[in-house]
């Protein structure tokens, strides 16, 4: 609870073989992945696992299943665990979740199940980062780990996509992300255009890349880069950082390794993408608790923000 709100951590979990986990995914998401959560959570009122698995791996879900349900015993905090095909990826797997299985849910933590949190309390600080201020909870939707456009004729999305929806404006809004026939079975399709579902409904999407630093793994290269404030805290993390041995990737690489020792930049290509930096002006509007931001990017209807940590009085 935070606030007064019910808060859910929902982890799109697909359970074939990939790039960035070529093996060993369930036991690593039982054994591992669940207990760090609960380790550095501080006010996760539920756990959600919406499962991407068609009937080919039916088998490997009912290993989960065991799994998770042996967890629970372990923990007060209950978890829901539940299979649907493999359609949208993530961005279905947490429509499904959203939808059906968050009636009490204040706001809710989306993430895919090879990023794992790294921070104690990260769940306290984000929250209260972006929503302790009344505006903030009536027009925020949804904050993103790295928010881009490359161009007029993008309207912006979720470079990478895990973050903080709020549920209530999700609900109030179409209670639905954008699934259209061509992200079916197609990633970057499915990632570009999820949010837009919301366009131009005078809603904000907040860059977390401002505030916090976020390394990013490749699917095909193996390759760790980081974006977002190099002084900021790492809040999410690529579980190959944590635990790659274990998934026959990486060694594991230990906390005091995350923040790397030159400055960041925000894109090998800067004249290909450009993320929208942090807005004072915006920080300097949050000061009043009813004065909304006098200055924001607009792109196809979001107001793309970003701003200072804030606490409640």
């Amino acid at each position: 609870m935070w606030n007064g709100h019910r808060i859910a951590y929902i982890s799109a979990t697909f359970l074939g073989t990939r790039g960035r986990q070529p093996r060993n995914t369930i036991n690593f998401y039982a054994d591992e992945y669940l207990p760090r959560l609960l380790e550095n959570a501080t006010c996760i009122d539920s756990i959600i696992i919406p499962c991407n698995a068609d009937d080919h791996h039916l088998a490997h879900f009912e290993e989960l299943r065991k799994k998770v349900s042996a967890y629970q015993e372990r923990t007060d905090v209950p978890i829901t665990l539940f299979r649907r095909h493999n359609t949208h990826f993530s961005y279905g797997a947490w429509n499904a979740a959203l939808r059906d299985h968050c009636d009490d849910i204040g706001f809710a933590f989306l993430l895919e199940d090879d990023y794992a949190v790294c921070k104690h309390g990260f769940d306290e600080d984000i929250l209260s980062r972006y929503y302790s201020r009344e505006w903030d909870r009536k027009n925020v939707l949804f904050c993103a780990s790295l928010f881009q456009t490359t161009g007029s004729h993008d309207p912006g999305h979720a470079a990478i996509s895990n973050g903080l929806v709020n549920v209530e404006l999700f609900r109030d809004n179409g209670n639905t992300f954008f699934l259209g026939a061509r992200g079916t079975r197609d990633g970057p399709i499915s990632q570009h255009k999820f949010l837009t579902s919301f366009a131009y409904k005078n809603l904000s999407i907040r860059n977390m890349a401002a505030e916090y630093c976020m390394p990013f793994m490749y699917a095909d290269r193996k390759i760790i880069s980081y974006y977002g404030n190099c002084h900021g805290p790492v809040v999410f993390a690529p579980v190959q950082l944590l635990a790659g041995e274990k998934l026959g990737c990486f060694r594991k690489v230990e906390k005091d390794e995350f923040i790397p020792q030159e400055p960041v930049r925000w894109f090998e290509q800067q004249q290909e993408a450009h993320v929208l930096p942090e807005d004072s002006k915006y920080c300097a509007a949050m000061r009043s608790e009813t004065t909304p931001p006098t200055q924001e990017k607009d792109m196809a209807g979001f107001s793309v923000l970003s701003g200072e940590a804030v606490s409640d009085a």
